[in-house]
């Protein structure tokens, strides 16, 4: 007879296969068992909804929260007064930065900031050893520190002491620029051919008047070769130029504070006309943000309230009338005529925020024609800050009208920490925690049951084949003691 084996619980069991009685004992205790497990099936269903409709909340709880932020952005002054700034000559001056005020500034720039710059002439080569073009004596370059102290760097044109085969023009140029002692003397050399041969250029690093290298009764780059010649080709100048009539003067063509919040990077001698105006792209985009987050959250409400007919589904929130409200007034809102300090504008269909025309404009969706919103800008900027909660031209730091500011006040107690969200979501968590643990209890039942019916069914098999055998037993006495009758 074969036996089967079968586990339950952790423990062992046998199972007779129905060979004595010929039931599928297997199959039947497999039914009895998968009926058993129905409630529990039922439970992990309804935990699964509960699941599905926690992680709902938690999504529309995100995104409420990003259109939230978005809204209050437009409040600040920021989105609505950052200024760019615009050169109408960029030949002569570029323009980096930004400024909170608006204005013109008419400039002329009569000279640049220039370095001190010397030329040291009379080698026919520059890799050749300077000893063998009959070159001899120092060169020295003599400048001072921020403090005001002179430092003086000396190299020996005809010797060896920077290259073996004899110092170059090169050479010198490498050792002024990395001098053996360390030390910064705060200029750049270099070597360029000129006619007749070439020339170490010697150039500080720094312009304007202030950073010239020492002067007086040492020049700042001198020789005691008579056959190297020292000049100088250009003096430290601070940048002169004139801004709406006044003389501003810089020691870098890098001019920072005469416009606050501007850089003017000067390029050439001229005229430029410098203009601050309302970067109006910020608050744009600021607003196409708002629009943006505002119907990802009404298209996930919408999706979650949900209801297909035709294949009878429904979003996971379906007929929730919390959700339903939220909805309802949130859309309300957008479409609400507002108070706002300055007119023409107390609505988001003038500035060009309608509601979209998707599905004959049943959909919650707004839409955001850009071109009507630059002329509502171009027309009465400061009207459409305070529309949203700016405020703009009003003296105050803050307002407590305006879209933003109700639209926060209305969110708040959805999205705040312990907010009606999270509350929501604590609750459902709750439910789903009990239901496991129910789950985990009837399963525990129906291990149970299974070990039950295992040992039920495999004892009525060892009865019947006892049973049989029994019968079999007597039969065979039986048919002894005819045989013996006879």
């Amino acid at each position: 007879m074969s036996i089967g084996s079968l586990s339950s619980v952790g423990q062992p069991m046998f199972q007779l296969g129905g060979l004595a009685t010929g039931l599928n004992t297997s199959d039947i205790i497999s039914k009895l068992v998968q009926a058993e497990r129905i409630p529990e099936t039922q439970m992990q269903t309804q935990q699964d909804k509960l699941n599905r409709q926690k992680s709902a909340w938690m999504q529309i709880n995100t995104f409420m929260s990003a259109f939230d932020t978005s809204a209050l952005k437009l409040k600040d002054l920021a989105t609505w007064s950052t200024t760019k700034a615009t050169s109408s000559n960029t030949s002569v001056l570029g323009v980096t930065g930004s400024s909170s005020v608006t204005g013109s500034y008419a400039i002329t720039v009569n000279n640049l900031a220039t370095q001190s710059a010397y030329s040291v002439t009379g080698a026919s080569s520059a890799t050749a050893a300077l000893s063998s073009l009959g070159i001899s004596g120092n060169l020295t370059v003599t400048t001072l520190d921020s403090t005001g102290v002179s430092h003086s760097l000396t190299l020996n044109l005809g010797g060896t002491d920077l290259n073996a085969s004899g110092n170059t023009l090169n050479d010198i140029a490498a050792a002024i620029n990395n001098p053996a002692n360390g030390l910064t003397y705060g200029v750049t050399a270099g070597v360029v051919q000129v006619s007749g041969g070439y020339a170490l250029t010697i150039t500080t690093n720094q312009s304007g008047a202030s950073a010239a290298v020492n002067q007086g009764t040492n020049t700042s780059v001198s020789t005691t070769s008579a056959q190297m010649t020292v000049a100088k080709t250009q003096s430290a100048l601070d940048a002169s130029l004139l801004v709406n009539g006044l003389t501003v003067t810089s020691a870098s063509n890098t001019v920072n504070g005469v416009i606050p919040g501007v850089s003017l990077n000067l390029q050439n001698a001229g005229t430029s006309t410098v203009s601050l105006t309302t970067d109006t792209s910020i608050s744009q985009n600021a607003v196409q943000d708002m629009v943006t987050k505002y119907n990802a959250l009404m298209d996930t409400i919408a999706q979650e309230l949900s209801y297909d007919a035709t294949k009878k589904t429904a979003g996971d929130l379906f007929g929730d009338p919390t959700l339903q409200t939220l909805q309802s007034q949130l859309r309300t809102m957008m479409g609400n005529t507002l108070t706002n300090p300055t007119l023409p504008y107390n609505t988001l269909a003038a500035i060009g925020i309608t509601t979209s025309s998707t599905n004959f404009g049943q959909s919650a969706d707004l839409t955001f024609d850009t071109a009507k919103f630059a002329t509502a800008m171009a027309t009465n900027p400061q009207s459409v800050a305070n529309l949203f909660g700016s405020p703009v031209g009003l003296g105050t730091s803050t307002m407590t009208t305006g879209l933003a500011q109700s639209l926060d006040t209305f969110m708040q107690p959805y999205i705040q920490y312990g907010g009606m969200f999270a509350t929501q979501t604590a609750d459902l968590t709750s439910q789903i925690n009990d239901l496991q643990d129910r789950i985990n209890a009837w399963e525990e039942h129906v291990q149970s049951y299974q070990q039950t019916l295992t040992q039920q069914f495999t004892a009525m098999e060892l009865a019947v084949q006892q049973m049989q055998s029994q019968n079999s037993q007597f039969m065979a006495q039986f048919s002894s003691l005819q045989s013996q009758s006879k």
